[in-house]
């Protein structure tokens, strides 16, 4: 595609994208896959995908939640023309109602962290694959621990060691793109994408490029009628880089496999046009038995793809017809992918039948016209031979593949259930604070209980970045045995770099897991983000920091083996109105939902702007850093800097969560 470029993400928000299309119920979607947050950051990297679709390629991409990743133009136009990166933090893009995204992938708390900048491939059962990167965690034996340790000298460049990984994609009813059904990352052994096919041929031969239709190797595989020969382009031998092609530019031509496909398949071929005579035809045929078989032309006279059953030969029950492009070239490889859709029969024009769907696509597999028809449940068009044809045209062809069609579809994701109200654990912060709360480096002026609206307020003052342990008015309670999940309700709207605040899991100031809304250079985001102790890259002698006077740390001497390390998932927007974000700083009128639900070491987060739509967060893991500094649950609120944006609590919630199953 060759014109104007357009922005339709926020540039703040997103990177590495890749986009891709997926019909949901016959309505073609164009998915854009973002990456989001830092992906540097070694074994705390909280690196993301986020999804958003459109109708258009060009836009705009709304999430599953209505939110757009980027704002329209001034003159309501869909897409803007994009200008230079701006100055950090101006007004004009800090603006709510913007910056969504499905949470398709999300690190979940195994080894992998940071797992994004993605592609997508699809394997020859038509199932998708997500490629990325990963950051292990773990040490290893010192062989990784999240960093490139090859590195000579005291000073080595921080380099995170991302590794590539792959993983399924499920798509749920709703058409929205999940990892392994909304699990997440793999660590363990999986299935693999389907590469072997139930029949093939590439058309490669040790014989040469001579080889007739009616000899071998053709009848080796195939069932020849037409003028069919093996060949090459110059300078490339059949060994490796041959093709099958068909002569004659007059008459019906089909070459059909000696194997007969079971229905439920999947075929693809990569086709090209060589000459033709008058209204010439080439593709490829599914279902074949004894004359009788499906036909995905290209037609070159009318720029189209043609479907056209045919029984004995004779064509029957008329022809579907979709445009290609303007500007197709006939002469050029273009892929044909054909999914029959076993046990799954539909109401066409027809009636009731077998419904086949047919997608055109160029070289990188970008879709350029999809078919979709319903052929008569009667003549039985199910399993069969599959093969090439062609009518009035000389065309070449190459790569058959036919395999078993994956099918699988997931319900919609849902949000976890929470179970009872834990009360021990929880606050209204109706009159007084509960007595099961206590505040590290507490300053009284700094908080308030309002009474009229029955919330805490805590102002920003202080940071727990590394070294910088000075945040005053941490709120900790002891956290329940088990699991559970923890919610609050914030009011919160920053306005100056690094202010944030929400909730808080914390055995100490390097040891911790955060969760609410911040400012960050152009636009407010929800954080979800993990501070421990961890190894340098290798060839670092030591730690370039020690922990400042105000630190509440178990360990009080940094080493090149235990430095503080910070990382970051950006999870969602903060505001869902398209108002500018920081305007009510002192008077905020922003409010999010927080949640995270406990397994184990394991803590999920999920993020809401009505508190009825929630949306998965990355997942970190935390344990108490020794017994002396047990894990605790509560709230928090960072200044980061010179701000000091106050934030609203509507209270704490504990509840208990849910038998399994």
């Amino acid at each position: 595609m060759t014109g104007p470029a357009y922005q339709i993400g926020h540039w703040d928000r997103y990177e590495g994208t890749y986009v891709v299309r997926h019909d949901v119920n016959g309505k073609a979607y164009y998915y854009n896959f973002s990456s989001a947050a830092d992906c540097c950051r070694g074994p705390n990297t909280g690196y993301s995908v986020e999804v958003s679709r459109a109708t258009s390629p060009l836009g705009p991409f709304i999430d599953q939640n209505g939110i757009p990743m980027d704002l329209p133009a001034a003159d309501g136009t869909t897409a803007q023309v994009p200008a230079p990166r701006r100055a950090p933090d101006p007004a004009s893009a800090n603006i709510g109602g913007q910056g969504g995204g499905y949470p398709t992938l999300k690190q979940n708390g195994n080894k992998w962290q940071g797992v994004g900048h993605n592609a997508l491939i699809t394997d020859l059962s038509g199932r998708d694959w997500i490629v990325y990167h990963g950051v292990d965690k773990t040490s290893n034996g010192g062989v990784s621990n999240g960093w490139i340790n090859s590195f000579p000298g005291p000073t080595p460049p921080q380099i995170t060691y991302r590794q590539l990984l792959i993983d399924r994609i499920d798509w749920t009813a709703d058409g929205w793109p999940t990892t392994n059904a909304g699990a997440g990352p793999s660590d363990g052994p999986t299935a693999a994408p389907a590469t072997t096919p139930i029949f093939g041929d590439n058309f490669n031969t040790a014989s040469g490029c001579a080889a007739p239709g009616s000899g071998a190797p053709l009848s080796a595989n195939w069932y020849p009628r037409g003028s069919w020969t093996l060949g090459g382009d110059a300078g490339a031998a059949c060994v490796n880089g041959g093709y099958a092609i068909q002569g004659a530019t007059s008459g019906l031509a089909v070459l059909v496999s000696h194997t007969r496909v079971p229905s439920g398949y999947r075929v693809e071929c990569d086709v090209r046009l060589e000459a033709s005579g008058p209204n010439p035809r080439y593709g490829c045929l599914v279902s074949y038995r004894g004359g009788r078989f499906i036909a995905a032309y290209f037609d070159p006279t009318r720029n189209a793809l043609v479907t056209q059953a045919y029984v004995g030969y004779h064509p029957v029950f008329g022809e579907m017809v979709t445009p290609l492009p303007s500007g197709f070239d006939h002469s050029d490889w273009h892929h044909l992918a054909i999914d029959q859709q076993a046990f799954q029969l539909g109401r066409g024009p027809v009636g009731r039948g077998v419904t086949f769907r047919v997608v055109v696509s160029d070289r990188n597999r970008d879709p350029l016209a999809v078919q979709t028809r319903t052929f008569p449940l009667g003549v039985l068009f199910r399993d069969g031979g599959v093969g090439l044809v062609t009518q009035n045209a000389r065309a070449d062809f190459d790569n058959v593949t036919a395999a078993a069609l994956a099918t699988t579809t997931i319900p919609a994701e849902v949000t976890p259930p929470v179970g009872a109200l834990q009360p021990a654990y929880s606050d209204e912060f109706n009159g007084s604070l509960g007595a099961q709360w206590s505040f590290v480096r507490p300053v009284v002026t700094e908080t308030s209980l309002i009474s009229a609206t029955g919330q805490l307020e805590i102002t920003g003052d202080g940071d727990l970045y590394r070294d910088s342990n000075n945040a005053n008015n941490l709120l900790l309670e002891n956290a329940p045995s088990g699991d559970y999940a923890l919610e609050t309700k914030i009011t919160f709207d920053p306005d100056t770099n690094f202010e944030q605040a929400g909730l808080l899991v914390y055995s100490d100031d390097d040891h911790y897991i955060k969760v609410g809304p911040f400012h960050s250079y152009s636009l407010n985001k929800i954080l979800s983000g993990h501070e421990s102790l961890e190894p340098t890259p290798g060839g670092q002698a030591q730690c370039d920091v020690q922990p400042s006077a105000t630190s509440n740390v178990a360990v009080t001497t940094y080493t090149r083996d235990l430095c503080p390390n910070e990382g970051e998932s950006w999870d969602y927007l903060t505001n869902a109105q398209p108002t500018p974000n920081g305007a009510s700083v002192q008077a905020p009128t922003v409010t999010d939902y927080l949640r995270v639900y406990r397994h184990g070491d394991v803590y999920q987060p999920y993020v809401s702007v009505d508190g009825v739509n929630w949306v998965k967060g990355a997942a970190w893991s935390l344990s108490a850093v020794d017994a002396a500094h047990p894990v605790k649950i509560g709230l928090f609120a960072f200044s980061g800097g010179s701000g000091r944006a106050p934030a609203f609590f509507d209270y704490v919630h504990v509840y208990s969560l849910p038998a399994a199953g």
